[in-house]
């Protein structure tokens, strides 16, 4: 198995546990003050209630910031195909062969107005999987949205797609 490009990307890191810390504290001084003090309801089924919401709360934002640090995009040109992977949405590889692609372009743009932010966004002509960075590689299929996929290496990409895109050359 020969692989051309390979690239694997996730979010900032800092950022991420700035916000997971965040909801840490929150929480966790929401409970505090429930389980401690208790002044805030009148009864205590009103406290129960409200220490279940909070536990509740906890364990959401605690699924979805573990969602966010798990993600990854990952990128291949390999055996004749460009595969593409975003976890945890995806659960096996995608992949294109070159005879799917119209017209591919590798291009600069600003993902917060382009593409509505970083991560997975879909629409019903587009999806866009943007890690961090404004580097893309824009797909027009045959079949299919159009596809953004992000990257931190773009000329090294734009060299790999001439390459793969070249129907002369095995690839």
């Amino acid at each position: 198995m020969s692989v051309y490009f390979k690239e694997e990307q996730g979010f900032a890191s800092w950022i991420l546990w700035v916000m997971g810390l965040a909801t840490l504290l929150g929480i966790g001084g929401v409970l505090y003050q429930l389980i401690q003090q208790g002044s805030v309801p009148e009864s205590d089924s009103k406290r129960l209630d409200l220490i279940i919401v909070s536990i509740f709360t906890f364990l959401a934002l605690f699924v979805a910031n573990l969602m966010i640090f798990r993600s990854r995009l990952l990128v291949e040109i390999k055996n004749g195909f460009l595969w593409y992977r975003f976890i945890p949405f995806h659960f096996s590889s995608k992949k294109i062969s070159r005879d799917q692609i119209v017209s591919w372009q590798i291009r600069k743009i600003s993902p917060l107005v382009e593409s509505r932010g970083f991560g997975y966004k879909w629409g019903p002509n587009k999806r866009s999987m943007i890690m961090k960075g404004s580097w893309v590689l824009t797909l027009v299929r045959k079949k299919g949205p159009k596809l953004n996929l992000g990257t931190q290496r773009p000329e090294e990409l734009k060299k790999e797609m001439e390459k793969f895109m070249n129907p002369i050359e095995e690839y």
